[in-house]
């Protein structure tokens, strides 16, 4: 079975939020690994000014130990100062391997390092000077200058440093904000396309179900209008054919040419052979309606030239009971049809108005504007019918039992017919009717006019 173009949209709009679905994912896993690398960045530039911060204070415990030794003369001032100085070591290697990715940072650190290697000069210098009690004033003086001026260059070298981190830790932050907005709005475009995906697919099924049991209901239609089409077939087309031949049969045997009226015969041939020729034309035009083979070529069609060519050919029949046919439309009414399926509905109307009503009624044909559309009405003053057929003479399931006021009989194909090729031309129709005051079928099409 052919999805509709309903279930196909479905489709397209599933298989689209699953490419946005899969690209919302994939975009936030780039997202979300740029912020964990943005968070681990900003964590490393942490790291980084604490660990060159803490240079200046290993510095300042390195000097305290050196003076506490000076005044107490206390090897564990001493033993302070190699545990401040290893810590010291590990301290720049850190920043050594922290600064690795940025070349101009690593070369302040170098140049850090070459004054600390200085610094640390300077300082055991002092103690070598305070072990051997050294009372050399200017030496004296003049390492306490150079060690207060390395202090000064290495707490300036120190600040750029961080100044530097800190400025690299500002772009970090915002790149981890944006990164964040990214994954925000991509797990947003998640959510919602899973909803999308959901309501789609529940749609979808929907749709699905509700077109499979439309189909369902359309085999069962199609079939049972095959029952009918065989019962047609099978019995109301052998009906009029079965009457011709007993005719026919007496009109060549001898013995009945006293008994009966040969023009009265030949009369009834006529009748029986219209009907029948009706009946294939309904055959014909339902079976390639069913199979969706009809043209539908709409026109500007004068009603009342249609109408009066439709009634000359069923004056024959309209003759056989004496009917008078009776065509009361304004010349220069046009409406916007296809002209064989309108002929085609005029006819059957016409047929089954002729089979209801007696000898010597009456079938009129008139049309007005109404609503900006053109109600034609075909009205006899027959038997009429009750409320619980008039329900369903459209229906193709529903077989009318009552006979012709002549005995004639009928299938229900004609109405039926006259139905789809009403609503094919964009018309509706419907029929009013009372027992034993005829019948009226009422038929909107669209006027010329509105659709020029």
């Amino acid at each position: 079975m052919k999805l509709t173009k309903t279930l196909s949209s479905l489709l397209i709009g599933f298989l689209l939020s699953i490419i946005i679905f899969g690209g919302a994912i994939y975009f936030t896993y780039q997202s979300e690994s740029n912020l964990f690398l943005d968070f681990n960045e900003v964590e490393k530039i942490h790291t980084t000014i604490e660990k060159t911060k803490s240079v200046s204070n290993l510095i300042n415990k390195l000097e305290a130990s050196i003076r506490g030794y000076g005044i107490s003369k206390n090897n564990s001032f001493l033993e302070d100062y190699k545990q401040n100085s290893t810590e010291l070591d590990v301290n720049l290697l850190d920043l050594e391997e922290l600064l690795s990715d940025i070349p101009s940072q690593l070369q302040k650190l170098n140049e850090l390092k070459a004054l600390l290697d200085q610094k640390l000069s300077n300082l055991d210098a002092k103690i070598l000077a305070s072990e051997n009690n050294t009372k050399d004033n200017t030496a004296l003086v003049a390492r306490i200058v150079q060690g207060r001026t390395l202090s000064v260059q290495i707490t300036q070298l120190e600040n750029n440093i961080v100044a530097e981190q800190q400025v690299l830790l500002i772009q970090k932050h915002n790149n981890a904000i944006k990164d964040f907005k990214k994954t925000k709005l991509t797990i947003e475009i998640i959510c919602s396309a899973a909803l999308a995906m959901s309501i789609l697919i529940i749609i979808f099924f929907f749709e699905y179900a509700k077109i499979h049991s439309k189909a369902e209901r359309e085999l069962l239609e199609l079939n049972e209008n095959k029952n009918k089409f065989f019962s047609i077939i099978s019995h109301d087309l052998r009906n009029p054919v079965k009457n011709i031949v007993l005719m026919a049969q007496l009109l060549t045997e001898p013995q009945n040419s006293k008994s009966y009226d040969p023009l009265k015969i030949a009369t009834m041939i006529q009748g029986s052979a219209n009907n029948l020729s009706s009946l294939l034309d309904n055959l014909l035009n339902w079976s390639r309606l069913q199979m969706n083979r009809i043209e539908f070529i709409p026109e500007k069609l004068d009603l009342y030239k249609i109408v009066d060519d439709v009634i000359r050919h069923q004056k024959v029949n309209a003759g056989q009971k004496n009917i008078s046919l009776k065509n009361t439309i304004n010349q220069g009414l046009y409406a916007f049809v296809d002209q064989n399926m309108i002929t085609t509905v005029l006819r059957n109307l016409i047929s089954n108005g002729i089979k209801f009503t007696e000898k010597g009624g009456t079938i009129e044909l008139g049309a007005v504007i109404f609503n900006n559309e053109i109600e034609l009405s075909v009205s006899d003053n027959g038997v009429g019918m009750p409320k619980e057929v008039l329900e369903k003479i459209f229906s193709i399931d529903f077989k009318l039992s009552t006979k012709g006021t002549n005995k004639e009989e009928g299938t229900g194909l004609g109405l039926k017919l006259v139905k789809e090729f009403i609503e094919k031309n964009k018309g509706k129709v419907r029929a009013e009717s009372e027992l034993t005051k005829g019948s009226r079928f009422i038929v909107t099409l669209p006027t010329a006019k509105l659709v020029a």
